[in-house]
C-alpha cells in the first residue's frame, strides 16, 4: 500500500474534547499526523497527516466534509496513489 502526505489547515487546540475525538479517530484508522511548526501567524495549525489513500480520502469526507471531487482538486496525490494501486 502506498503512503499518502497531506497537509491541512485544522482546528485542533480550540476545543480539547474534540480535538480528543479527532486523535483517536486518526489513531483508530492508522492516520499519523503532526503539527507543521511555522514563522507564519495563523488561527489554525496546519497539520501533517499521513497514510493509506482510503483511510486520509475517508478522514477528508467524514470529518471535514470534502467531497470526492473537491478532494481530487485539492489533494490530488490521494487520486494518484488510488490509480496505481489498482494496477
Amino acid at each position: 500500500m502506498k503512503i499518502v502526505t497531506i497537509i491541512k489547515e485544522t482546528v485542533l487546540g480550540k476545543n480539547e474534547n474534540h480535538d480528543r475525538l479527532f486523535l483517536e479517530y486518526c489513531e483508530e484508522y492508522s492516520i499519523e499526523y503532526k503539527t507543521i511548526e511555522s514563522d507564519v501567524e495563523r488561527e489554525y495549525p496546519e497539520v501533517e497527516f499521513k497514510s493509506g489513500p482510503i483511510a486520509l480520502s475517508n478522514m477528508l469526507k467524514e470529518r471535514f466534509g470534502y467531497s470526492n471531487n473537491e478532494i481530487e482538486e485539492e489533494f490530488p496525490q490521494i487520486s494518484e496513489a488510488l490509480d496505481t494501486s489498482k494496477e
